[in-house]
């Protein structure tokens, strides 16, 4: 009389979802795995996902391929499996997301009235740069950034003062401009060139000193050698300046001419 035992055991099948999000757009994302073969998930809507199941227990590998022009902002699954590897227990489910950020780009804009000149630029976040003016306009472009704060400032530049307040397109100074998933963002910096008042003065018959007078400019003296003096005054804003010269006993003006 031999008893004999026959055990029957089965390992309940799981499954692993996949699950894709786009913050900024919709794209066609890559992914390979050699368990369970390469794909693709096309988001609508910023969102997509694909379910393998009747999965049996072990371990599967799971890797994005990010496009050109987006950012990877996270990947985790649901068990804490820790990407590229899933391990899957049986009859488990488990879900793993990817999240991705549409890159955006900043463009600067140089505006200048009056000539053209070579403007230095200032950001911890991409950098120092020029930007040299053709006709009165220059620009530069950062593409493929993350969405983020970043920061554009100008120097100063002799000769030229900043009109108004620098302006992005989406209402932000560009001291802290925030950029979103896909924005694509424009600064722009308006400078004119600064004037310069040249006084020139022209004796005949002899050398003398000759008092002016300005509430713009200030009282000063020209005093003539060999017949001449003249006097600059730089780094002047557009405007109305007025210009006196105060009669010398002795002498007559003949002509006073401004151009």
């Amino acid at each position: 009389g031999e008893a004999v035992t026959c055990s029957f055991t089965n390992v309940k099948r799981g499954s692993i979802t996949v699950v894709k999000t786009s913050a900024g757009g919709d794209a066609a994302f890559p992914f390979t795995s050699t368990a369970l073969g390469g794909f693709s998930l096309t988001t609508v809507g910023g969102t997509a996902q694909r379910t393998f199941d009747n999965l049996l227990a072990g371990t599967y590998d799971l890797a994005e391929s990010t496009p050109a022009g987006w950012a990877q902002t996270g990947a985790t699954c649901s068990d804490g499996s820790t990407l590229p590897a899933i391990n899957l227990a049986a009859g488990e489910d488990v879900t793993c997301t990817f999240a991705n950020a549409k890159q955006g780009s900043l463009t600067v804009v140089k505006q200048a009235t009056g000539a053209d000149t070579t403007f230095t630029f200032d950001s911890t976040a991409l950098g120092a740069f020029d930007l040299t003016t053709v006709n009165g306009t220059a620009q530069k472009v950062f593409t493929n950034l993350n969405p983020g704060t970043y920061d554009i400032f100008e120097d100063d530049t002799p000769g030229w003062q900043l009109v108004g307040f620098p302006l992005c397109s989406n209402g932000q100074f560009p001291s802290s401009v925030n950029l979103s998933a896909g924005d694509d963002i424009t600064c722009t910096f308006t400078n004119r060139q600064l004037d310069t008042i040249l006084v020139v003065k022209l004796a005949l018959g002899g050398d003398d000193a000759f008092p002016f007078t300005s509430t713009a400019l200030g009282a000063f003296t020209l005093t003539t050698t060999s017949g001449y003096a003249v006097q600059a005054f730089t780094g002047l804003s557009n405007g109305s300046y007025d210009l006196a010269e105060t009669p010398v006993a002795g002498w007559t003006m003949a002509e006073a001419d401004p151009t």
